[in-house]
């Protein structure tokens, strides 16, 4: 805080600087002026909280620089001094807001008391601004977050005419706006591992809306994903907007999904759907925005269990050199030769992950000693020709590690199931007992007899069961024939899977269908 004495005695500014506790009040810089000149250029340079004045300084009024404190910094509270006691002389000073009058010569007491009572006002009026705009404040933060509740309420389709009634009442440019645009970027594809990215999303995206208040033509509504409602008059919002997604990660080659001019407000929520898709096709143009095209089809991945089981089977033999080549072969065949866009890299994510998950849930339950620790971050899902091989990179040393921990938990009394889960996962191939042992590294005459001590039959009629199983869901899911069936699940003749069929579920596979489709009708 800061306090100016103003006199054109020297020995009452001496008496004045000595006699009050400037350090106790808080006050930690005293300005001095013998002339109304100087103290002019004092109280513009440095905005003084406290003045001391007198009544007379040489031939000019301290009135006068009273009148001037009230144009130039009307927050600073004024004392007044005189060597008499004509109130007369001092009445305009308290026109101008002065607080308090001392007669010299001064009394420490006095002077304290009022020049504490000039700081209580100071710092009074300090907090009484503070609260009106942290008031003011909140009550437009009130208004925003309102303002982008609605218009979220247009963009996701829901209960748009309550919605667009309020806004046009509350906001003369949507009121006006006929047409808009919407801008889409996912945030799934930042990168995971920038621990500064959250703080730079924060601040671009307080600057875009900033941008767009200014010139009320639109707002940004922040969740998962950046989406971007534009309206009204917006010529230059793209460009802010492909500036300020660069400078959250620079050259990472990130991208708006761009809607086309549609009409406002009755395909707001038809316009992000156009910018979600744009966004999940990726053909960004050279100024940073993919552009919706009308016609063209999402891609989406290929499911297949029988590439997902091998490898599972990779995991379970524990040969790390076989992950590799059965992701390769998953991916090949998730993808079916269509070209890596954004939705497909998040989609092949996605699944990769819930595969993952469940593996890693089941080798828990089977496993009583299995432990697992996720591997620190994630892939980079940048866009980019490379995304492909990162993606496999990173499948690769995360099933390695599981592969390693499997390792790490299997005990003699594991090996079995180790093995038994190898058969119910190739249970398509025939039955070959020399293999599987050269596979596990067990004697084969110890395989056969340590398998049946653990599970209680065989490993022909186990694989048998397994087989009978499938084709049970297959026989009751599909319209596949009983011999298409019966080559499906692992059987080499139609005979054969019958008699092994009304063995184990005591009626034939045709009979078995026709006493589901009953039940499934009832």
């Amino acid at each position: 805080m800061k306090a100016l004495i103003v006199d054109d005695e020297e020995h009452v500014i001496e008496a004045v600087r000595l006699l009050a506790p400037w350090q106790e009040l808080g006050i930690d810089q005293v300005l001095v002026a013998d002339n109304l000149t100087l103290a002019r250029q004092l109280i513009l340079e440095h905005k003084p909280e406290v003045a001391i004045l007198d009544v007379m300084i040489g031939e000019e009024r301290g009135m006068d620089l009273a009148a001037f404190l009230a144009r130039q910094s009307p927050k600073t509270k004024i004392i007044s001094i005189s060597g008499h006691s004509d109130f007369d002389s001092v009445r305009g000073m308290f026109v101008y807001g002065c607080i308090d009058y001392l007669l010299k010569p001064l009394e420490p007491e006095k002077l304290t008391a009022a020049l504490r009572k000039a700081v209580t006002a100071v710092r009074d009026g300090e907090q009484r601004t503070l609260q009106a705009h942290q008031s003011g404040e909140k009550l437009r933060e009130l208004a925003r977050r309102q303002r982008q509740t609605l218009l979220d309420e247009l963009v996701r389709g829901g209960n748009a005419q309550p919605a667009c009634a309020e806004l046009r009442r509350a906001d003369p440019a949507i009121a006006q706006a006929t047409q808009c645009m919407v801008l889409v970027c996912d945030l799934f594809f930042w990168p995971s591992r920038d621990g500064h990215l959250a703080l730079r999303i924060q601040e671009a995206v307080a600057r875009m809306t900033d941008w767009l208040e200014q010139r009320n033509c639109g707002a940004i509504l922040h969740r998962n994903q950046l989406v971007m409602l534009l309206y009204g008059q917006f010529a230059d919002a793209q460009r802010m907007a492909v500036r300020e997604l660069e400078s959250i990660a620079p050259g990472r080659g990130m991208f708006w999904g761009c809607s086309e001019y549609l009409s406002f407000p009755a395909r707001v929520s038809d316009a992000f759907e156009q910018a979600r898709q744009a966004f999940a096709n990726g053909a960004p143009g050279s100024e940073g925005l993919a552009r919706f095209e009308s016609g063209r089809v999402a891609g989406h991945l290929h499911m297949d269990i029988q590439t997902e089981n091998q490898v599972l089977s990779a995991l379970l033999i524990g040969d790390t050199s076989a992950i590799d080549p059965a992701v390769e072969r998953w991916l090949d065949l998730a993808l079916e030769g269509q070209n890596l866009t954004p939705g497909l890299v998040k989609e092949l994510w996605m699944y990769f992950d819930r595969l993952y998950r469940h593996w890693i849930g089941y080798f828990y339950d089977r496993y009583p000693s299995f432990s697992h620790t996720d591997l620190p971050g994630g892939p980079d899902l940048a866009p980019g020709p490379d995304v492909r091989g990162r993606l496999g990179a990173y499948f690769c040393r995360a099933l390695v590690q599981v592969c390693r921990e499997i390792r790490a938990a299997r005990q003699n009394s594991d090996r079995m199931y180790e093995v038994a889960d190898y058969l119910e996962l190739n249970y398509q191939r025939p039955f070959d007992q020399r293999a599987y042992s050269q596979l596990f590294h067990i004697n084969k005459d110890y395989l056969s007899r340590k398998f049946k001590e653990t599970f209680g039959v065989g490993m022909v009629t186990y694989l048998t069961d397994v087989r009978i199983k499938h084709a049970k869901e297959l026989l009751v899911s599909s319209d596949l024939q009983i011999q298409q069936i019966a080559t499906e699940v692992g059987f080499q003749d139609e005979g054969y899977f019958t008699k092994q069929f009304k063995k184990a579920v005591s009626m034939t596979p045709l009979a078995y269908r026709t006493w589901r489709q009953g039940q499934q009708e009832s």
